[in-house]
């Protein structure tokens, strides 16, 4: 002990010492020596005192740990890269001795796992960094931490409520970051931990408190990541009880109007039933099931015989069927927080958390086995079927959510009697929006009211046909009919009684009191069938044109009679009056119709309106290219359809005549029963282009091959006057072609309209972008052309099945099918290939044969034509040479007589022509000549160019000399005048002295003797004055003589210049 202190005295005199040696590296390896474990040393200290013990005391690793958390905030790729080896050590063996290192040590983990803008401090979370982007330092220190499961495997247990608060939080934290970046690593780490998944799940079973909430609320987000795409860890989680700790916590927080805790919860319990069957079993083991319809606030079935039970049950009810979806508003709230229904918008909290719902019960039934058969019962049993039911058919819910709840009854429904049963027998009575005023929301009385009770099926058929009578945007109701429409499909799949009992009540021709039609299942699908399109009335008196009526009429009735030769039967023996109603139903095996019967059977109405559709489509299509581009479709069209319209209308029956035709000679002879019938199919076929949608084209295709297919052979058994294979052959052969037709039908193939529909198309039309759904209350305008219902699964499978089949159906001998032809033997098929091989071979004989006997027919009358004409040329030829024979002897007769002058004639023309040969060479020596001398003057001309050149350059020469010369002379001028000035002045005095007394002629013998020298000097001076004037004029005189040879030689010459000399003559003449 004692040499412990005084080694902890040194070694705080040391730290204790300037710190100017210090930098990052070397403190990061000083704290890091600190958490990691060394071998004792041998050595000792200077002093002779022992050396440091292999691991520093706790509060010293607790120091280290803290200070490098700090530093972790300012320089995280630094102590990463120093420290974080030392730090992951302190966790796996301090982190559970000591709460505050364990937090510090998952806090700096957390700082260098992530960002400095998301850090543990501020609180961040898993949702806060959901979508932050990491920096590059932050996956390396993740992949660091993950290299082995120790570090893991020590977060865990810090999950145990025996914890802080912080310590739990951050380590929730920590793992959620880590299975964001490395999730797979996460969970291989988490399957080897022991406790593990218990530990989390611990973190769900806490009492009431902000801290445990928060906790809680943490691990529910983790939760769905950690199970993600992992069985083994899902079944891990099932088995610690997490299903029933889920819904606990659902119910705890208020069931679905809990808010997002509640939806976390939800998204934890799908992430464990999704693609687990043993979790989906389990979950219905632990007796679950049964707490799912109570989150919707659906009330359980009561007992039988308990009256009180049974009216309480009822008020649930109707609790249920009103319960509240949208938040409420106070009466003073604006418009603008309300929708355009006059409501205010959808709880969509709510919405979300029942759609969960709804998912976990539809994973449930998502299978194909036993499973799911035995989770269909369970369902129905707890009353979550009713619940699907009544919420979809008699409730306020969204039209989403209905929408929903009606694709989850689907799969309840499907290979299911139980409940196909139930939905049969039951009553719903379906709530319709009234419209309400500002503030009265919450009453419900107003909004909302109850229409009688109707069969739960009729309810159904009516959605899918007219659509939802609550208000909602374009969208939800498409999706609306759509579901509907599939959860149609689930009821009649596998059920002929139930198809049956639908097309019994078809040939229900009683009306109502008001004298309306009969308002059951069958008239209901009939109508929109047997009807021609029409606009359709919305509320106020507005009208809309709704061609998804028609379609989706279409659909259903194609599910009622696909793969049923007794559903055919009935619907052969309904018959049609002229006003389109049903007047009578016969047996067709029994009764057959005359030719004179005036009623129409459904397929000749069928017929009848996809002619008038076809008519409506080329109309439509005309009134748009005759339409301005700014004009819309509902300034274009008004009520009566657009192109697209009628296309889903024309598609709609034709899918009805193939699903009916198929595999049913009875059908096809019927409907080739008029020849007419086999024209309209045929037109659009080889008709096609703009006018004809590609997909109808194909699908009158389809129904030619049908009906090809399966009709009758010609052998004499068909009545009289209908159509056969026989007569159908050359038909389709000479107006269609084997070639239109496969073209017809690859388009239809690769139309998008049909390609992209999936055997979820009905349950995804929802979730598209499309706004050309229309229903009532929610007329919208018209979206592109492949988007919105076109197809459902169940047909297009059809088509992609058999369309091997159809397409070469044209192809087989009449007298045989396609059928018989695929039982064949290879040896039978290639015997046949050989004899049409052969066929082809002497029809090409026979074809070459006959080509040359029309050549030798041709030959022979060339040959007649040419002999006749060489007749002709033959006796032309003997006229002409007997002509020639008499010209002949004439010129030998005048030959002899022109020798002569021949010869004086050649002699002539010789001399003529030396003559002019001479001439030639004259000519030729004088151009010779004329050539030199046209050089010889461009010579001349050059060196005369290069004289004026030198002469013009002398004349400037001169010029300048003389304009120099003239500028000496004036001032010669000047002192001429001057030095004449000066004599005159000399004469003035010496004039003064002759004139003086002769008594000073003694004293004036001086001044005589410069008299002298005076007029010595005068003599000097005039005669120099007379030089200069004599150099003055030849200067001029030469100047003049330069200018007048300048203008001669075309020189400009300055009028400054002519002035000078008209001066200089004026000077001259004074």
């Amino acid at each position: 002990m004692l040499h412990s202190g005084e080694w902890l005295v040194k070694k705080y005199a040391s730290l204790a010492q300037p710190k100017a040696n210090q930098t990052l590296d070397t403190t990061l390896i000083t704290l890091s020596s600190r958490l990691q474990e060394v071998s004792a040393s041998k050595e000792k200290l200077a002093d002779g005192s022992p050396a440091a013990p292999p691991l520093p005391p706790l509060p010293d690793r607790r120091a280290a740990v803290l200070t490098l958390k700090g530093l972790a905030r300012d320089h995280p790729v630094e102590v990463g890269n120093k420290a974080l080896d030392a730090i992951l050590e302190s966790l796996c063996r301090d982190a559970k001795e000591d709460d505050e290192i364990a937090r510090a040590v998952v806090e700096t983990c957390l700082t260098l796992c992530e960002s400095n803008t998301a850090s543990a401090g501020q609180g961040a979370g898993i949702a806060a960094i959901k979508d932050h982007k990491l920096p590059p330092y932050a996956f390396q220190h993740v992949d660091k931490f993950l290299a082995t499961p120790g570090p893991l495997h020590a977060l865990l247990p810090l999950l145990s409520p025996s914890r802080s608060f912080y310590t739990r939080f951050s380590s929730l934290q920590l793992l959620g970051l880590l299975l964001r970046i490395r999730s797979e690593r996460v969970q291989e780490h988490v399957l080897t931990s022991p406790g593990g998944c218990g530990a989390i799940l611990e973190c769900l079973s806490e009492g009431s408190g902000s801290s445990a909430e928060i906790v809680r609320n943490e691990a529910l987000l983790l939760l769905p990541r950690l199970v993600d795409a992992n069985a083994d860890i899902q079944k891990l989680i099932a088995f610690e009880g997490a299903f029933e700790k889920l819904i606990d916590v659902v119910a705890l927080e208020g069931r679905i109007e809990g808010g997002v805790v509640v939806q976390d919860a939800l998204d934890a319990l799908v992430a464990l039933l999704k693609y687990n069957v043993s979790n989906q079993n389990y979950f219905r083991e632990t007796l679950s099931v049964p707490l799912l319809a109570p989150l919707l606030f659906y009330p359980p079935p009561p007992p039988a015989d308990n009256p009180q039970a049974q009216a309480e049950y009822a008020n649930q009810l109707e609790a249920f069927a009103f319960q509240q979806w949208y938040p409420p508003l106070p009466p003073s709230e604006d418009d603008d927080e309300r929708g355009n229904n006059g409501l205010p918008e959808t709880d969509e909290q709510k919405v979300v958390n029942a759609g969960l719902v709804l998912e976990v019960a539809g994973l449930l039934v998502e299978g194909q086995g036993d499973s799911k058969r035995m989770n269909q019962n369970a369902l129905l049993s707890c009353g979550f079927t009713k619940c699907l039911i009544e919420l979809s058919m008699s409730s306020t819910a969204p039209t989403g959510l209905k929408s929903q709840a009606l694709h989850v009854l689907a799969s309840l429904l499907r290979s299911n009697r139980s409940n196909q049963d139930l939905l049969n027998t039951l009553e719903v009575s379906p709530i319709i929006s009234i419209g309400g005023q500002k503030g009265s929301v919450n009453d419900s009385s107003v909004n909302y009211t109850r229409l009688p009770p109707r069969p739960a099926i009729l309810e159904l058929i009516g959605a899918a046909v007219n659509g939802t009578t609550s208000t909602g945007n374009a969208l939800d109701a498409l999706a609306f009919r759509a579901s509907a429409l599939d959860c149609f499909d689930a009821y009649v799949n596998d059920n002929l009684d139930a198809r049956l009992n639908i097309l019994k009540t078809m040939a229900d021709t009683e009306e109502s009191q008001d004298g309306q039609p009969s308002s059951g299942t069958g008239p209901l699908l009939l109508r929109g069938l047997a009807q021609f399109p029409e606009s359709s009335k919305v509320g106020q008196g507005a009208t809309y044109f709704d061609a998804y009526r028609y379609l989706i009429s279409a659909l259903l009735f194609a599910h009622l009679v696909r793969g049923s030769d007794t559903a055919k039967d009935m619907a052969r023996g309904l018959l049609f009056g002229a006003d389109g109603k049903v007047v009578d139903h016969i047996d067709v095996k029994k009764t057959t119709l005359d030719e004179d019967d005036e009623r129409s059977t459904l397929i000749q109405l069928i017929i009848g309106n996809l002619t008038m559709a076809l008519r409506e489509h080329g109309e439509a299509t005309r009134r748009e290219r005759g339409a301005g581009v700014s004009a819309s479709k509902s300034q274009i069209h008004g009520q009566s359809g657009s192109p697209t319209d009628w296309a889903r209308i024309q598609i709609g029956y034709l899918i009805v005549l193939i699903t009916w035709i198929w595999e049913s000679p009875a059908a096809v002879a019927e409907l080739l029963k008029e020849s007419s019938n086999l024209q309209i199919l045929i037109q659009p076929v080889n008709q096609g282009g703009n006018m004809i949608d590609p997909i109808v084209s194909g699908l009158c295709a389809v129904a030619l091959g049908i009906a090809y297919e399966y009709a009758p052979t010609g052998d004499g058994k068909e009545d009289e006057g209908s159509v056969t294979r026989k007569s159908m052959h050359p038909i389709l052969h000479s107006r269609i072609g084997p070639d239109q037709f496969a073209a017809r039908l690859n388009r239809l193939r690769d139309d998008g309209r049909f390609k992209n529909t999936s055997p979820d198309v009905l349950d995804n039309l929802g979730r598209q972008n499309i706004v050309n759904a229309i229903g009532p209350g929610a007329p919208a305008a018209q979206a592109e052309e492949e988007e919105g219902l076109w197809f459902d699964w169940a047909f297009v499978d059809f088509i992609k099945t058999n369309y091997v089949l159809i397409q070469k159906s044209i192809l087989v001998d009449p007298s045989s099918s396609s059928a018989n032809q695929a039982s064949q033997s290879t040896e039978l098929l290639d015997a046949k290939r050989q004899l049409e091989q052969l066929q082809e071979q002497q029809a090409k004989l026979a074809r070459e044969s006959e080509h040359l006997s029309q050549k030798l027919k041709e030959a022979e009358q060339l040959l007649v034509t040419e002999r006749e004409s060489s007749s002709k040329q033959v006796q032309s030829i003997q006229a002409q040479n007997e002509k020639l024979q008499a010209d002949f002897k004439l010129l030998k007769d005048s030959t002899a007589l022109s020798d002569e002058k021949r010869a004086t004639e050649t002699s002539a023309s010789t001399t003529q022509l030396t003559t002019l040969q001479e001439q030639v060479s004259k000519l030729e020596e004088s151009n010779t000549k004329e050539t030199q001398q046209r050089n010889e003057l461009e010579n001349k001309l050059k060196l005369i160019q290069q004289e004026k050149d030198g002469m013009a350059k002398r004349l400037q020469d001169a010029l300048k000399s003389s304009e120099e010369a003239e500028a000496k002379i004036k001032a010669a001028q000047a002192e001429a005048e001057t030095a004449k000035a000066e004599v005159e002045k000399a004469k003035e005095e010496a004039a003064k002295v002759a004139n003086g007394s002769a008594a000073k002629a003694t004293a004036a013998a001086a001044p005589n003797g410069e008299n002298e020298d005076g007029e010595k000097s005068k003599e000097e001076l005039e005669k120099e004055l007379e030089d200069l004037l004599i150099l003055l004029d030849e200067l001029s005189t030469k100047r003049k003589n330069d200018k007048k040879r300048m203008r001669q030689k075309g020189m400009d010459v300055s009028e400054d210049e002519e002035d000078d000399d008209d001066d200089d003559e004026d000077t001259d003449d004074v």
